[in-house]
Formats: C-alpha cells, sequence, structure tokens
C-alpha cells in the first residue's frame, strides 16, 4: 500500500495537469487573418505624365477624388493614370512609376503604403525652385501631419498640414525655407493616413534645369548605403556630384565614406572621419576619377542622419539630375517593372542573392547574382516582374532608369509590409466550464 499510494497520486497529478494544458490550449486558441495594405502612387501635377508598372492586369485599384472609392481592374500591365494619384491593392508585390515632364526630365519612385514617418533629403527653396511637397489621404477621414524643415540656415519654423479625406494636396518647396539652396524635410503624421512624395523641379527663366522624384526613408540611421548613383562625364570632365547629409539630433556626428564602384572601394579624398555639424544641411562636393557609369556610397557615422547625392547628368543635350538615396536592406519581395527595363544595381560585403525574373509573356528564369561590395544586373526589356527569393544578410539595392526623356533612381524597398491580425473567437467551455 505504500508503494500504491504515491503512485496513484503521481498519476492523478499528471493526468490534472494534462487535461489543464488541454483546456488552456482550447481558450488560447485564435485565428489571424493576414493581407497587405494597399499602396499609393503619387499624381501627375501640370504638365507631367506617368505610368505604373503593375504586377497583374487583374490588379485592382482606384483613384483619389473620385466620387466612388469602389475599386476596379487594371486591365494592362502599365498603366497611364490621370492627374489623381492611384491606390492600389498589390499584394506583395511593390509597383514602380516612371513620370516624366514633356521630355524634359524623367523620375522613378516607389509606391508605398502610408507611413508615419517620411524623411526628403532634396530639393531646394530658392529662386530656382518649382518643387512641390504632394500629400496623399487615401483614407476616409481627415489626416494631419507635422512638417519639419532643415536648410544650410539650420531647423525652420514647422508646418502643420491637414488633408481632407480622400484628397491630396500640393506645397511649393520655395514656400518651406524661403531663398535656401539645400533643404530637408521631415514629414510625421500624427492622425490619418498620410502619404508624401517630393517633386524637385528647377529653372533659370525659361530654361529648366530638370527634375527629378525624390525617394523617402523612413528614419535616420548610423548606417546609410547608396546603392546606385550614376556617373557622367562632360568631355574628359566629371560631372560633380553633391554629398547632402543633415544630422537632426542633439549631437554633432563624425563620419566616414566608403565608395564601392567596378574599379574598385576607396574613402574619396576628405571623407575619412569628418565632422558633420548637427541641426543643418551640410553639401559635400564629390567627383570620383573612376570609368564606371555608376557607383555606391557606404556613410558610417557615430549619430543618426539622413543622406541622399545629387547628381547632374545629361541626356540628348538637355540638363537633368538625379536624387539617390539610402536604401534598406533588401528581403524577400517581388517589384513589378513593365517598360522600364532598369539596372540595378547592390551594395554589400558579399552580395549573394537568387532573382526569379518574369516576362511579359510569363516565362520564368532563375537569375543567380554573386559579388562583393558591388554587383550591376540589367533587367531585360521585356520583364514584368522581379522576385528576390533568396537574399544575403547586408545587402541594399536600388534601381537606375535611364530613357530618352531623363534618368531616375528608386530604391528596392517592399512597399507593403504584410499585416497580421488576430480574429476575437470565443469557445463554449468558458461559458459553461
Amino acid at each position: 500500500m505504500r508503494i500504491k499510494r504515491p503512485a496513484l497520486f503521481l498519476g492523478s497529478l499528471a493526468l490534472a495537469l494534462a487535461a489543464s494544458n488541454i483546456v488552456n490550449g482550447d481558450l488560447n486558441t485564435e485565428t489571424f487573418v493576414e493581407n497587405y495594405p494597399t499602396v499609393v502612387c503619387p499624381p501627375n501635377l501640370s504638365g507631367l505624365s506617368s505610368a505604373i508598372s503593375v504586377p497583374s492586369s487583374k490588379s485592382k485599384f482606384r483613384s483619389v477624388g473620385a466620387g466612388q472609392v469602389a475599386f476596379r481592374s487594371f486591365g494592362t500591365y502599365r498603366y497611364v493614370p490621370a492627374q489623381s494619384p492611384v491606390i492600389i491593392d498589390a499584394g506583395a508585390v511593390t509597383p514602380i512609376l516612371w513620370q516624366t515632364s514633356s521630355g524634359a526630365w524623367g523620375g522613378a519612385t516607389t509606391c508605398n503604403e502610408p507611413s508615419t514617418s517620411q524623411w526628403f533629403v532634396g530639393g531646394t527653396s530658392d529662386v530656382m525652385s518649382s518643387g512641390q511637397l504632394i500629400m496623399v489621404n487615401g483614407g476616409l477621414s481627415t489626416a494631419t501631419a507635422d512638417i519639419s524643415i532643415w536648410s544650410e540656415n539650420g531647423v525652420q519654423a514647422e508646418k502643420v498640414l491637414t488633408v481632407k479625406a480622400n484628397s491630396f494636396i500640393t506645397l511649393a518647396l520655395n514656400s518651406l525655407a524661403t531663398g535656401a539652396s539645400a533643404i530637408v524635410v521631415h514629414v510625421l503624421a500624427r492622425a490619418g493616413q498620410i502619404s508624401t512624395f517630393m517633386l524637385d523641379t528647377r529653372s533659370r527663366g525659361l530654361k529648366g534645369l530638370g527634375g527629378d522624384l525624390v525617394n523617402s526613408v523612413g528614419a535616420a540611421a548610423t548606417d546609410v548605403f547608396i546603392p546606385a548613383i550614376p556617373q557622367q562625364r562632360s568631355g574628359n570632365k566629371v560631372l560633380t556630384h553633391t554629398l547632402r547629409v543633415l544630422v537632426p539630433g542633439d549631437a554633432d556626428a563624425r563620419i566616414s565614406v566608403d565608395l564601392v564602384s567596378p574599379d574598385g572601394s576607396f574613402i574619396p579624398l576628405g571623407l575619412d572621419s569628418v565632422q558633420i555639424s548637427r541641426g543643418r544641411v551640410v553639401s559635400i562636393p564629390l567627383a570620383p576619377n573612376i570609368s564606371s557609369a555608376v557607383f555606391g556610397l557606404h556613410i558610417r557615422s557615430d549619430q543618426p542622419l539622413v543622406a541622399g547625392v545629387y547628381s547632374p547628368t545629361s541626356s540628348l543635350g538637355k540638363s537633368d539630375f538625379v536624387w539617390s538615396t539610402g536604401s534598406p536592406e533588401l528581403g524577400i519581395f517581388s517589384i513589378a517593372v513593365t517598360g522600364i527595363s532598369p539596372t540595378l544595381v547592390f551594395n554589400g560585403d558579399q552580395i549573394n542573392l537568387t532573382l526569379d525574373v518574369i516576362s511579359e509573356k510569363g516565362e520564368s528564369k532563375t537569375i543567380r547574382i554573386k559579388g562583393s561590395d558591388i554587383a550591376i544586373y540589367r533587367v531585360p526589356s521585356n520583364t514584368r516582374t522581379v522576385s528576390f527569393t533568396s537574399v544575403s544578410k547586408g545587402v541594399h539595392g536600388a534601381g537606375l532608369v535611364a530613357t530618352t526623356s531623363g534618368y531616375g533612381f528608386f530604391p528596392i524597398v517592399q512597399g507593403s509590409a504584410l499585416t497580421r491580425a488576430a480574429i476575437p473567437s470565443s469557445n463554449i467551455r468558458v461559458l459553461n466550464p
């Protein structure tokens, strides 16, 4: 009996624990729903035209400001929108928009889901500027955002803007910090759904000096990769780039800049351990003596910063320029590229990528890309989508688009991240134990 009683007690305890685990498992069971939020593409302002590369002719969209909010199918793989911004249900594929101004310049951007924080490193606010800040509210309630501006003279007065439901507004760049030659803009959403775009266009009198769409980054960082910067020459002379940097925090920063190109990697003269004053936009001339048509920058800093590179270009005798901005680390996602045939540029210590390239006819081809520091891949002209199916850590990428209208840059970034929400569920055993 002395042996049986402990055994019976242990057996009963085990059964009780097992039963409680089963009940707890039933009570904790949850059902989830997953989806990709819609993304927003910028409008066509006066004199502009756009084409959006979309993942499928069956993808759904609607125009902001239209009387109805119902979605309809594109019916094409490259959609030419009217003047209004476009909201797209693109799923896991990020649409790329190409915009031009009557053959005078070209620019590219990714269509992204609304964001609470967007930094724009680019644009000017002087007499040459005719650029715009475009704020889109595709939601069904009013949205509010704080606009913070910095220039070479320091921080400027903050602005608070309100955007009505299902509408968009524009704000002239030369009204943000009047007379400033270098600006950085931070848009912080306070309420509602805000998607902001920057259009940098310049002219001197009646002569156009080019234009570009300035892509945004979500936050300041101590490691900034700008993977794709176009390099052109005028005769034997290298066209000088401008590295624009802002340290928005409370302390000065010390930075070091590595340049990577197919010709090799090095630190440009004067860009090793440079002190950058906080709260002031700093412009650094950059004229690397390299033969490559593209290069990238890796900026290391002891304080968070944002940065971009202004690059003058020329196409068919017309002046243009490109803003290359920071790109986040690559992940597993897809981009739609119908009609633009971009050159994809990747930066990283060890680059090891696998791409699934889908043609306009639906044919698939696997591309493997390996390299150190920098790797370049030219997307075939008949490509519909490029999917990154395998990506090594620490790799950043961007695309360059060259047409007779001009040059453009876009970061390779996921426009819409998969979201997961729990569906409330009940269990009759909770009510009847």
